[in-house]
């Protein structure tokens, strides 16, 4: 289980995060709590408003990789995860016709998924990892694409070199 931590941040780590940057680098952070696993969930905070959720990579100079934004923003979470997934697959809605099987499904931020790449082959879903903090979620985010391509059940996963380590 997910520990949800309150973080405040520095002026340079609010301004990145109030123009929707989706990562918040670890010397824009002025409080955050210490023994905080991969993928911990943290609310962001400047003074009292609420500016959006990330998930917590300790270890990365990328400490906090932003899921949501703003002060109605989502939990993290299956509900957070179904909604991102169909986002993304709409943005690819009329690229490709009938007789195309493969293509990328998710490209990280750009997706709102910063971190991970999401590529279909015929019906196989394959999730590029390249950050530790999505693997406590990645039952929640798989089912997510799962749910939305019933077709695709089969499911491969690569770590890149620095989460495999």
């Amino acid at each position: 289980m997910s520990k949800i931590c309150a973080v405040h941040l520095k002026n340079k780590g609010l301004s990145a995060v109030r123009s929707r940057h989706p990562w918040v680098f670890e010397d824009s952070i002025e409080k955050i709590p210490s023994g905080l696993k991969h993928g911990d969930i943290a609310v962001l905070f400047d003074g009292r408003k609420k500016l959006g959720a990330g998930l917590v990579d300790p270890t990365s100079d990328v400490r906090i990789r932003m899921l949501s934004f703003g002060a109605s923003s989502p939990d993290i979470g299956p509900e957070l995860f179904d909604l991102l997934a169909k986002k993304a697959l709409q943005r690819r809605e009329g690229l490709f016709g009938p007789e195309t099987n493969a293509y990328r499904l998710v490209n990280g931020e750009s997706d709102s998924f910063p971190g991970m790449v999401v590529d279909r082959y015929d019906d196989v879903l394959c999730f590029k990892i390249y950050t530790a903090a999505f693997l406590p979620h990645l039952q929640d985010v798989i089912g997510a694409f799962q749910n939305l391509l019933p077709r695709c059940q089969r499911v491969c996963i690569r770590l890149s070199r620095e989460v495999a380590n």
